[in-house]
């Protein structure tokens, strides 16, 4: 989950379920470039969010982070990224030491444009074995256990549910792991995030269909950098229409990024896995 779900101060469903010389070379050292010299350069700082957004042997990986080298190589900028806490990342963006913030909930004093590349979608997920097969509302809730994450932001409209049975438990794997226990009826958090973890723990759960709300994220410019953020918002949506975006989340999930829109949704997509 992101920032409208996550505090500030924070660090598939699909069939299977599913990341003085030293001041001069600082820049290239913290901002690997992504390709040969372009016309511009931005630094992008980023929080670790897997699958999204990560540093592995010492390199941003993840989703957003490939999507967007494509898509400032297509706007003709050189991406460089540096992975930073969340809070310092949109500070630096405000005061113009950095570029652009990664997959930010909208907020005031940035600029961010119409194409979003990713999306938490926020559904319950059960044990394999409940009886539950889609999400009808919140009534069917009433006087069951459902877990939550503590210290993070959660739609009022289950918060204030008062027959719900909520309790906030430490993490994505602790409300899982009390969900295939039978701790717990249900565990409400993100489709991706959360499908990724429990195919990791090869937890025996499956999220419910249609989403309860959905929160959508852009890369946040400082407002200096607008003209930079069109042409990398228009590459976007360009890569959004001509299926770029999807074979990225296919590589990286193997399922794409409209297909989990679609399960998310509840409107007859298939999301299909490896």
């Amino acid at each position: 989950m992101r920032d409208s779900v996550a505090p500030e101060s924070r660090s598939k469903g699909w069939s299977a379920l599913l990341l003085a010389a030293s001041v001069a070379l600082a820049p290239s050292m913290l901002f690997g470039a992504t390709g040969a010299a372009l016309a511009e350069s931005l630094k992008f700082c980023f929080t670790e969010w897997k699958p999204y957004s990560a540093t592995e042997n010492g390199k941003p990986v993840g989703i957003s982070i490939d999507i967007l080298t494509e898509a400032a190589k297509r706007a003709g900028i050189d991406a460089g990224f540096q992975e930073l806490p969340w809070k310092r990342c949109l500070a630096d963006v405000l005061d113009g030491t950095l570029d652009v913030a990664i997959d930010g909930a909208p907020r005031d004093g940035y600029w961010h444009g119409e194409s979003t590349h990713t999306s938490s979608y926020y559904v319950f997920f059960v044990a394999q074995s409940s009886p539950l097969t889609s999400f009808t509302g919140l009534p069917q809730f009433a006087g069951k256990s459902v877990s939550l994450i503590q210290g993070w932001w959660y739609p009022d409209a289950l918060t204030n549910a008062k027959d719900i049975k909520l309790e906030r438990l430490f993490g994505e794997k602790n409300q899982l792991q009390a969900l295939a226990l039978g701790r717990q009826d249900a565990a409400f958090g993100d489709l991706i995030t959360m499908g990724v973890t429990a195919r990791e723990l090869a937890a025996a759960v499956r999220p419910l269909s249609p989403m309860l709300e959905e929160s959508r994220y852009f890369p946040h410019f400082n407002t200096s950098r607008q003209a930079s953020g069109q042409a990398i918002d228009k590459a976007l949506a360009a890569m959004l229409a001509d299926g770029a975006v999807d074979r990225i989340y296919q590589q990286h999930i193997g399922v794409t990024f409209s297909g989990l829109r679609d399960t998310a949704r509840g409107s007859g997509g298939t999301a299909k896995a490896n």
